[in-house]
This record gives C-alpha cells, structure tokens and sequence, in this order.
C-alpha cells in the first residue's frame, strides 16, 4: 500500500490532477438525481485528491473514518470509478487514505524525495502506526439501518448510542 502510494507520488501528472480536481467540486450536485451513483458522489465528495500518476491511479485523503471505510468497499470502489471515469477520464484505480496517515506518509515523501529507496519504505512501513487492516479492500457490509445513519450524520457517532 506505501509502496503503491509512493510510485502515484513519483510519478505525478500535475495537469490531469487539476483537470480532475475541478471536476470534483461539481461531484455531488453533479449526480444529486441520480439513483445509482447519490450516494457514491457523495462519498467522494467527503475526500479529497492529492496525487494522481501518469498511470492514472489516484491518491484519496479523508477525515471522516466512515466514509474512508466506505470508500474502500469493493462496490463502492467499482461505481467510484465509473463516476470518475464517465468524464473522458480513465482513473484505473485508487488508494485512500486517512488524513492523518497521509500527513506521516507525505512528510515521509517529501524527506526522501525524489527516490526513496525500498529500505527507507520498509523502515517507514514498520514504524509508521497505520492501522493496516483498516486499509483492506473489503466485501460490501451490510449498511447500517437508514435511520441510525441519519442520526450518525445529524448528531454525530460520538453522541449517537444505539441500545438493542
């Protein structure tokens, strides 16, 4: 996943990204009517683009867990690149990230740029405190009942508390 992350880094199409970039401002009005791509929209609507290669993988940033989770989903990934790709676009994958291991991973970056060789990747994969299985594409999950995430949305998880 770093290494993955650090090749989107080296090799960075500055001019695509800022297309795309614009493009995302837009996202969720641009698909608020349509049924199968709403929610998806504004999913991506929650994170951010920081890098995109000249191979056309993209790097996400998100501060909200939950939407970082979902985004990872392999439903949710495969109708994310169908939205970024029905604009002339032809993003062939992506990596997401939380934004707080993004900062650790940029500042990483930037201090062993322009070739950070593959010891200095695995000195950092070691002791940066990613929580790895969080980064795992996963099978869809069963969603939440509608109204517990209204009220995730509405008040927050940290006030929410949900009694069986």
């Amino acid at each position: 996943m770093i290494s993955f992350a650090i090749n989107i880094l080296s090799n960075q199409d500055e001019p695509t990204k800022n297309t795309i970039t614009n493009f995302w401002t837009n996202l969720k009005n641009r698909y608020s009517t349509h049924s199968y791509y709403k929610n998806v929209s504004e999913i991506l609507d929650r994170g951010k683009i920081v890098a995109l290669s000249q191979s056309q993988q993209m790097i996400l940033v998100f501060e909200d867990e939950d939407a970082f989770e979902l985004v990872l989903q392999k439903n949710i990934k495969q109708k994310a690149l169908e939205i970024l790709n029905n604009d002339t676009f032809a993003i062939t994958d992506y990596i997401a990230f939380l934004k707080q291991d993004w900062q650790a991973l940029e500042t990483f970056y930037n201090k062993n740029h322009p070739h950070p060789n593959q010891e200095s990747i695995a000195k950092f994969t070691a002791t940066c405190n990613f929580d790895l299985d969080l980064y795992q594409i996963k099978a869809t999950q069963p969603t939440k009942p509608a109204i517990i995430q209204l009220a995730y949305d509405f008040f927050g998880k940290d006030i929410v508390e949900i009694i069986n």
